[in-house]
């Protein structure tokens, strides 16, 4: 390997890494509980903040998950150092969004003419549909309990509703819109307008529908049923 190829995999597996912090512990004559206090101590400081870092950006999983996602990180990283490992991508391993899912939005976009709808309703249709896909019932979307060192913590366990948008369905939506409205418009620049303009609609919707899901602690598929009922056109 040439000094340079070195250098650079050296720099960039520091930006997996933060410190090392080296312990002094006491005489090993000491009862073992008191030599390692200080150790005890600053693991769990050091866990109360990675979690509250994991909460901030809502990445708060069962150990089952996390464990998973370690293990396929440490493939990712084995196989490719110089690209950079997507938890939200690898979450739809084996459930990937299929292509599809263009002609269904283009098909669904068609009710506008048919029944007069306005295409804030279908966005708002399009973005429950999105909600009931990505977080499916069953799966870490659910509410639990644990008990911290001093109070209980009540947690919702799920991908940001815009971070999940913009890694998955951002691409596929834009295309269902380009697609729908290449048919109905000739000029470029109007048909990426309203195209932009429809898919920021869907991503508000998803981000007002997964805090409106969170608030009520209710599960995607009685969100998504609410918003069926709410259709004449069913």
């Amino acid at each position: 390997m040439k000094d340079s190829q070195f250098s650079l995999q050296q720099k960039i597996l520091r930006n997996f890494y933060s410190f090392i912090t080296v312990l002094h512990l006491t005489d090993e004559q000491i009862f073992s509980l008191a030599r390692f206090r200080r150790l005890q101590e600053l693991l769990r400081r050091q866990m109360n903040e990675m979690r509250q870092v994991r909460q901030s950006n809502e990445c708060l999983y069962f150990v089952i998950h996390l464990n998973k996602f370690f293990q396929m990180a440490v493939s990712h990283t084995v196989a490719s150092i110089l690209q950079s490992f997507n938890f939200v991508i690898t979450s739809r391993e084996n459930n990937e969004v299929e292509s599809d899912h263009i002609d269904h939005v283009i098909s669904f976009l068609r009710l506008e003419t048919r029944y007069k709808l306005s295409y804030d309703a279908l966005t708002n249709f399009i973005a429950s549909s999105i909600l009931l896909d990505a977080y499916p019932s069953g799966m870490h979307s659910k509410t639990f309990s644990m008990q911290s060192t001093d109070h209980e913590l009540n947690e919702r366990l799920e991908f940001n509703s815009k971070t999940l948008y913009e890694v998955i369905y951002h691409r596929l939506c834009f295309k269902s819109l380009m697609s729908s409205f290449m048919k109905r418009f000739f000029a470029e620049h109007l048909v990426k307008k309203k195209a932009k303009k429809q898919k920021q609609c869907i991503e508000k919707h998803l981000i007002t529908f997964f805090s409106n899901m969170i608030s009520s602690d209710k599960i995607a598929t009685q969100m998504h049923q609410e918003k069926v009922d709410s259709l004449d056109i069913f």
